[in-house]
């Protein structure tokens, strides 16, 4: 009898293979979202007041606290979360990609690698190009919903019953929430208004290579420590490991931020700025190049939670404990 013929095998087995890569990519697809919404709710009054004093080119805001006592005396407390419609409906597509396209790429260069990852860990020089590879990826998404974003945080008055104001006198255009100036913008001004600071929000997100790569190495590096070698630990040792990749990946790409945040907060009624007139305009406001790191206290502390928060549902789900 002649022997089985081996690509009949391997024919048989490719829709299960197939069924298999499907299933995990759903599975980071949700574990993403989860783990996104419950950060932005953390995150979301920290990240206004970092909007805040980054889009203060007057210097009038001298501490975070004073921006709180602001804001809390002129808008009252609901305005803490200014601006997070657009990042919560966002939320499921960019969570999606970036956790989507982190894990397919991941598997992708494993494949390419030739080798079996199947029974140890992929090098952390896999998660820094699967981390580049999705900075890129979500960059248009991300730069509509945080220029929408950007565009209510900054507001200070309310729209007047959905009227919007026009600008005049300095003052600029009015917007119910960050969904209605995103819809508003892209009527009025036209839809590319919406990518207003896309080369900063590249530059700023490529770092994703460094961020999920430090995440990877240290969240090693705590379950190596707690001694254990199966999932027991892995949510405590992702939650460390998640708040101090955000707060590292924060320290590096802050000044960008920064840059980004005055390019988006610019009023979308005026002609749009170039990114070297508004980096030559921060670096003579204030002393030893202080305008690109305004705020970075509050960010600093914001992104320990977020990223906690984040990472501890995303691998709580990956890992079926949820």
């Amino acid at each position: 009898m002649p022997d089985e013929d081996p690509r009949a095998s391997s024919d048989d087995a490719r829709p299960e293979v197939e069924e298999l890569e499907t299933g995990l990519e759903l599975l980071d697809f949700g574990a993403g979202v989860v783990g996104g919404c419950a950060g932005i709710f953390v995150g979301h009054p920290f990240d206004l007041i970092k909007t805040r004093m980054q889009a203060d080119s007057a210097g009038t805001l001298k501490h975070p606290v004073d921006a709180v006592k602001l804001l809390l005396r002129n808008e009252g407390a609901r305005a803490l979360f200014k601006g997070i419609e657009t990042p919560l409906l966002g939320n499921v597509p960019i969570q999606a990609v970036v956790f989507g396209v982190y894990g397919a790429s991941l598997r992708n260069i494993a494949g390419y690698s030739n080798e079996d990852w199947t029974d140890r860990e992929q090098p952390l020089m896999h998660h820094f190009i699967a981390g580049v590879i999705t900075g890129i990826v979500q960059t248009p998404m991300v730069t509509v919903c945080d220029f929408a974003k950007v565009q209510m945080q900054v507001q200070t008055a309310k729209a007047n019953k959905g009227k919007r104001e026009p600008l005049i006198a300095g003052q600029r255009m009015l917007y119910k929430n960050s969904v209605d100036c995103a819809l508003s913008v892209a009527r009025h001004q036209g839809a590319h208004t919406l990518f207003r600071g896309t080369a900063a929000t590249l530059a700023r997100d490529l770092t994703y290579g460094q961020y999920f790569a430090t995440y990877e190495g240290l969240k090693r590096l705590f379950v190596s420590w707690s001694g254990e070698s199966n999932n027991v630990s892995t949510p405590i040792a992702s939650a460390l490991a998640g708040g101090l990749s955000g707060l590292t990946g924060w320290l590096l790409i802050y000044p960008i931020d920064a840059v980004k945040t005055r390019l988006q907060a610019h009023p979308a009624e005026l002609p749009k700025r170039r990114t070297f007139d508004v980096i030559r305009e921060m670096a003579k406001e204030r002393p030893h190049y202080g305008a690109f790191t305004r705020g970075l206290g509050v960010t600093l502390i914001r992104s320990v939670p977020v990223n906690m928060v984040t990472f501890l549902f995303y691998e709580l789900i990956i890992s079926s404990k949820w």
